[in-house]
Protein backbone atom coordinates (compact mmCIF):
# COMPACT_ATOMS: atom_id res chain seq x y z
CA UNK A 1 0.00 0.00 0.00
CA UNK A 2 1.43 3.67 -0.87
CA UNK A 3 1.98 5.95 2.28
CA UNK A 4 0.10 9.31 1.48
CA UNK A 5 1.01 12.71 3.21
CA UNK A 6 -1.66 15.03 3.59
CA UNK A 7 -1.02 18.58 3.30
CA UNK A 8 -2.71 21.08 5.74
CA UNK A 9 -3.16 24.45 4.48
CA UNK A 10 -4.51 25.55 7.60
CA UNK A 11 -1.05 24.38 9.31
CA UNK A 12 -2.39 22.37 11.63
CA UNK A 13 -1.10 18.85 11.56
CA UNK A 14 -4.08 15.90 11.06
CA UNK A 15 -3.87 12.53 12.85
CA UNK A 16 -6.50 10.15 13.69
CA UNK A 17 -8.69 7.68 12.00
CA UNK A 18 -11.95 8.18 10.56
CA UNK A 19 -14.34 6.85 7.32
CA UNK A 20 -14.24 9.05 4.32
CA UNK A 21 -15.65 8.81 0.66
CA UNK A 22 -13.38 8.17 -2.21
CA UNK A 23 -15.08 8.91 -5.16
CA UNK A 24 -13.57 8.18 -9.17
CA UNK A 25 -15.21 7.30 -12.46
CA UNK A 26 -19.06 8.65 -10.98
CA UNK A 27 -19.04 6.55 -8.28
CA UNK A 28 -18.28 6.66 -4.59
CA UNK A 29 -17.05 3.94 -2.29
CA UNK A 30 -16.32 4.01 1.57
CA UNK A 31 -12.88 3.67 2.85
CA UNK A 32 -11.37 4.24 6.34
CA UNK A 33 -8.22 6.19 6.93
CA UNK A 34 -5.99 6.04 9.46
CA UNK A 35 -2.50 8.53 10.15
CA UNK A 36 -1.35 7.71 14.09
CA UNK A 37 1.35 10.38 13.91
CA UNK A 38 1.18 13.98 12.90
CA UNK A 39 4.41 13.98 11.00
CA UNK A 40 3.42 10.28 9.40
CA UNK A 41 2.13 8.88 6.96
CA UNK A 42 -1.72 8.12 6.08
CA UNK A 43 -2.74 4.79 5.12
CA UNK A 44 -6.19 4.08 3.15
CA UNK A 45 -8.14 0.89 3.57
CA UNK A 46 -12.22 -0.47 1.80
CA UNK A 47 -15.14 -1.79 4.10
CA UNK A 48 -13.67 -5.07 4.50
CA UNK A 49 -10.12 -4.02 5.21
CA UNK A 50 -7.64 -4.27 1.91
CA UNK A 51 -5.71 -1.33 0.65
CA UNK A 52 -7.39 1.33 -1.35
CA UNK A 53 -6.23 1.70 -4.73
CA UNK A 54 -6.16 4.94 -6.08
CA UNK A 55 -5.77 5.67 -10.11
CA UNK A 56 -2.70 7.10 -11.93
CA UNK A 57 -2.23 10.23 -11.60
CA UNK A 58 -2.49 13.05 -9.29
CA UNK A 59 -5.18 12.09 -6.28
CA UNK A 60 -6.55 14.84 -4.67
CA UNK A 61 -6.90 15.05 -0.71
CA UNK A 62 -10.11 16.98 1.08
CA UNK A 63 -9.80 17.52 4.68
CA UNK A 64 -13.00 19.19 6.29
CA UNK A 65 -14.39 19.83 9.48
CA UNK A 66 -17.91 18.10 9.86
Amino acid sequence: MEEVRPCSRTGRARHGRRTAPVLRDGKAWTAHWSRPRANGGTTFTTADGRPMTFAPGQVWIVLAHR
